[in-house]
């Protein structure tokens, strides 16, 4: 799977850009935050966007972004039955991976409502969908294991990294935790965190 472009870029039209690579022309289609940070150079710089391929009935299409992370959040987008690139991009046009990484994690619709063709069902619908697949990716970045309190603090800080948070954000949003009981599994205490995080 191609998973990143290096090469000059020109304009295509509003939305996609040519990457020049080898003597090839990629058409990219890009996210928001991508045409963002294109438009802050100069046509015909080289250029290096995280790209992904996506197939479909009748098209192939790339598709650039303006981070790996926002690459990974529109991949996770399109599992959900009835999100298709349009839709992912919308998304990640109003909420950054991280805001949408809460959302879910919190289970707030209301940042997915605020996309133009996404009711509340459907919002819920997303939420459901990704909500294992994040918690696991955090219990991934924090190992199986967090039998003691201290190895919870440490897995809770870890999983808060994991989302994009710096070392004293996430260590100091656990120690507000510390007198939790001590019972509570680490996806709570995520969600705990999260809300005292957002309260900043």
């Amino acid at each position: 799977m191609i998973a990143e472009l290096s090469g000059e870029f020109s304009w295509w039209s509003e939305g996609e850009v040519l990457v020049r690579v080898g003597g090839v022309g990629y058409l990219v289609h890009l996210s928001a935050r991508a045409r963002e940070r294109l438009l802050a150079s100069r046509e015909g710089e080289q250029t290096t966007l995280p790209v992904a391929l996506v197939v479909r009935e009748e098209t192939i299409e790339l598709h650039g972004f303006g981070s790996k992370d926002e690459r990974a959040t529109f991949l996770l987008l399109l599992s959900v039955p009835g999100i298709g690139p349009k839709s992912a991009h919308n998304i990640l046009a109003v909420a950054d991976p991280r805001s949408l990484q809460r959302a879910v994690l919190e289970e707030d619709p209301s940042v997915l409502t605020r996309v133009s063709g996404i009711g509340k069902k459907m919002a819920q619908k997303i939420i459901l969908e990704l909500k294992g697949k994040i918690l696991t990716l955090s219990d991934e970045a924090v190992g199986p294991d967090a039998p003691r309190p201290k190895e919870e603090h440490n897995d809770l800080v870890a999983a808060l990294r994991a989302l994009g948070y710096t070392t004293k954000e996430a260590r100091e949003a656990a120690e507000s935790l510390r007198s939790v009981p001590p019972e509570t599994d680490l996806s709570e205490k995520l969600r705990q965190a999260l809300r005292i995080l957002g309260g900043r």
